[in-house]
């Protein structure tokens, strides 16, 4: 199904006169997106901050996605936020959707393959997990949410799209166990900060999977990928320093709420 059969809110709609400008419109905004992406990651390996080149196949999947369509109608406000170098701020009860060049990086650093089972641990309005699903696309994506009304938005508008027969989105209270029914998973990209890789995700990773997480301090993060060896054993590369997220809800919190009255927590590279 194309842009133009999509409306705002995410519900189907049938082609009109005005339908064919919008999707042109949307083109162009995604054009400018993934330029944008790869002009800002080019400057940042220069300078070696970005320790993995972004993907030319994840910017050709991000350039396919409707992005506005997955903030919620009340927040859209003008469609082309959605494809701005900034995060969109507001998607629903405080939270936000990661920028662009965070969902490029992220994705690229996974490796997604066609044939991958992927999990995403904070799959919020489902833009990224479209992305990852484009990318798996004989495989399968397992989205978690801990907001049940944003996990209800990522169903409808993913299924508009076109995702629905391989990817599930589930509301759950805590990312930090991940989703045991559909392991082992050979990516695990995780949209929320913890001060270490939870135990239950490792588990859950196949041999040679790799997983995305962000790690530090409330202040401040780095975006780090792990790759699961043959005999268990973790190895881990800095993908890229300076950034921020929101915690993981419930375990992997706990350290933050000690962190919170010493640490203060800011947003770094529009995250």
């Amino acid at each position: 199904m194309g842009f133009a059969n999509i409306a705002i809110d995410g519900t189907p709609q049938p082609a009109g006169r005005g339908s064919r400008e919008l999707d042109e419109h949307v083109r162009s905004l995604t054009t400018a997106m993934t330029a944008a992406i790869k002009y800002q990651s080019e400057g940042q390996r220069a300078q070696g901050d970005l320790h993995e080149a972004i993907a030319p196949a994840v910017l050709k999947a991000m350039a396919k996605i409707p992005r506005h369509l997955f903030i919620p109608h009340q927040y859209g406000g003008d469609v082309g936020t959605a494809y701005s170098a900034l995060r969109v701020g507001q998607i629903g009860e405080a939270e936000t959707m990661s920028a662009p060049f965070t969902h490029a990086v992220m994705v690229s650093a996974a490796r997604v393959e066609p044939t991958s089972r992927v999990l995403e641990i904070g799959a919020g309005s489902g833009s990224q997990t479209a992305v990852l699903a484009t990318l798996a696309s004989q495989g399968r994506v397992t989205g978690l949410e801990i907001n049940a009304s944003l996990a209800e938005h990522a169903r409808r508008t993913l299924d508009a799209l076109g995702f629905v027969q391989y990817v599930e989105i589930h509301t759950v209270g805590d990312g930090y166990d991940g989703f045991a029914q559909d392991a082992p998973y050979d990516v695990i990209i995780v949209s929320a900060a913890t001060d270490h890789g939870p135990q239950p995700l490792v588990d859950q990773l196949a041999a040679g999977g790799r997983l995305v997480i962000p790690l530090g301090l409330p202040k401040m993060q780095a975006i780090w990928v792990f790759t699961k060896r043959a005999d268990g054993a973790l190895a881990g590369q800095l993908v890229i320093d300076n950034m921020g997220f929101v915690p993981l809800v419930g375990r992997g919190q706990a350290v933050w709420e000690q962190l919170k009255a010493q640490v203060s927590f800011r947003n770094i590279n529009g995250i």
